[in-house]
């Protein structure tokens, strides 16, 4: 029995090297018991294995000669060529590329088999089945509409002496509009029931197919991407701990920040100061091409950052696309603890603020680091390469800044919500804002805010354009959707998103920072002018 559930849970199976084995990791010949035990150990050791089970030759012959039982191919086959194998039970069947890259080519593993070919059929069956859904459902509203519009113009000429007609037919009639709602209920119905039948006729003809959370999994993923939503995200339960370590300043890792471009490439959106990634050359803005030997394109953000996550002293082998050359990077993992606040001074009465990310507390931090500056002659406040994060943190960052007023908002259901400044003592020194195209999301609202309030002077390149609110929907069983709401509008009713932050004066690079003493020095002639 416990056989049994094991192979009705079974998600990945690592093929061991046998006397037939051709692969190059079996040149040393059939794989020794030392390997097999060290196998197994590294095997368990992985937090994203749930259970490991063994199976001997002698018990695969076994449970083929039953499968195969009075087929001519079963009277053929011989114990010898059969491999040995190790059954794997996932935490998170999704998280099965976990598995693949840390033990493919691996000396005595021929081949680890996963199930990802048989979840890239069942995406194109979930897109027609996608398709055919809307169409029954247009067809639905479509006849529904048709059938009321007959019905009111008949109701119309029968009672026109009595009646007048535009009220009968008029737009805000509940009684019109709820046929369409149920219609619209009857359609997602529908739809629901294509993809439960879809999940069956797989689970029932696909042999090697024993998990269903790995196909309802994998229509979440194939619904959002058909959505069209490019910020849409799917946590499962074993990855929550994602979203906390999003917010949080320690983790252990490589230290980079990943997001999903507009055309769908994972690309690195930000570097941890002093970090293994730092240190290796990694670059905010770099395309993400494989981790570990695997190919990422099309995986999902989740298992991307799961491949990239272990114990202090991991190997993860990442290679890089920069500006069209492919570039191989071989890091250690480490403890990370984020350094997202950092300052000094530039001159006698300037500083410099630089912000890698908004986090818990990077309010609370900008604020005792302002202290501790000489600032009479104005702040360089620097965004260039910051992903974002939480907004509440870069609103609260503005207000140290905008005494009243919009810092930003944005509109949800038909509310209009306004993050407002409300600070009687802020900061009144002059401000030079740099960005760059990497700058994103939160960093953009702080510099379109400090622009818009006339407290600032953006200067360098265009930012990146992400300006899109994003709410978490739980599901049933714990996990979570990341869906876009709204989009956020500055204060003077710009909208971010694809649009970018554009600098009040563009700056190449390397003059930034000279280019920013200047401004201030003028700005301080022009105070010292007017008093």
């Amino acid at each position: 029995m416990m056989k049994d559930y094991w192979y009705d849970k079974i998600e990945v199976s690592v093929y061991l090297c046998g006397a037939l084995s051709e692969s190059s990791s079996c040149s040393g010949g059939v794989i020794t018991d030392a390997q097999r035990m060290e196998i197994q150990k590294d095997l368990q050791d992985l937090p994203v294995v749930e259970a490991v089970y063994y199976e001997s030759q002698s018990e695969a012959f076994t449970r083929f000669q039953e499968r195969f039982k009075g087929s001519a191919i079963a009277q053929n086959v011989t114990q010898d060529q059969l491999p040995e194998s190790f059954r794997v039970k996932l935490t998170d069947p999704t998280q099965f590329a976990v598995v693949q890259s840390a033990f493919s080519g691996r000396p005595g593993v021929d081949v680890v088999q996963d199930q990802r070919s048989i979840l890239e059929k069942f995406f194109r069956l979930l897109n027609v089945l996608r398709d055919g859904a809307l169409a029954i459902g247009f067809a639905s509203v479509l006849t529904a509409a048709l059938l009321i519009s007959n019905t009111l113009r008949i109701a119309a000429f029968n009672r026109r002496r009595e009646t007048n007609v535009m009220k009968l037919v008029g737009a805000s009639s509940f009684s019109i509009q709820l046929p369409f709602i149920l219609e619209g209920i009857f359609a997602t119905l529908v739809a629901s029931a294509l993809v439960d039948q879809a999940i069956n006729e797989i689970l029932a003809n696909q042999p090697d197919v024993t998990d269903r959370v790995v196909l309802e999994r994998a229509a979440i993923e194939a619904a959002l991407k058909a959505s069209g939503d490019e910020w849409a995200n799917y946590f499962p339960p074993s990855a929550l701990e994602i979203l906390d370590e999003r917010n949080s300043n320690q983790f252990t890792g490589i230290g980079v920040t990943l997001r999903k471009s507009r055309g769908g490439v994972i690309e690195i959106s930000g570097v941890d100061s002093k970090s293994p990634a730092d240190q290796g050359g990694v670059k905010a803005g770099d395309q993400l091409l494989t981790v570990n030997g695997t190919n990422v394109q099309g995986a999902s953000l989740t298992s991307v950052i799961a491949m990239m996550r272990g114990e202090v002293g991991k190997k993860i082998d990442l290679l890089i696309s920069r500006e069209s050359q492919k570039i191989l990077l071989s890091l250690n993992s480490q403890k990370i603890e984020a350094i997202n606040v950092e300052s000094r001074q530039v001159s006698k009465e300037v500083g410099l603020l630089s912000i890698a990310n908004f986090s818990t507390g990077t309010a609370l931090s900008v604020e005792k680091v302002l202290s501790g500056l000489n600032i009479k002659g104005g702040l360089i406040l620097d965004l260039r390469n910051n992903p974002g994060g939480i907004v509440s943190e870069a609103v609260n960052v503005a207000q140290l800044f905008i005494g009243n007023g919009t810092i930003v908002s944005y509109r949800v259901s038909g509310e209009e919500r306004v993050y407002a400044a409300r600070n009687s003592k802020p900061f009144t020194m002059p401000i030079i804002v740099m960005i760059n195209r990497e700058t994103a999301s939160a960093a953009e609202i702080l510099a379109a805010a400090l622009q818009d309030r006339n407290r600032g002077v953006v200067i360098g390149e265009k930012s990146y354009g992400k300006g899109s609110v994003q709410e978490f929907v739980t599901l049933d069983d714990g996990s979570k959707l990341e869906l876009t709401v709204a989009l956020y509008v500055t204060p003077s009713g710009r909208t971010i998103e694809g649009e970018g932050v554009t600098p009040d004066l563009s700056v190449k690079t390397e003059e930034l920072g000279s280019k920013a003493l200047q401004i201030l020095g003028g700005l301080a002639a022009l105070t010292t002018n007017k008093s």
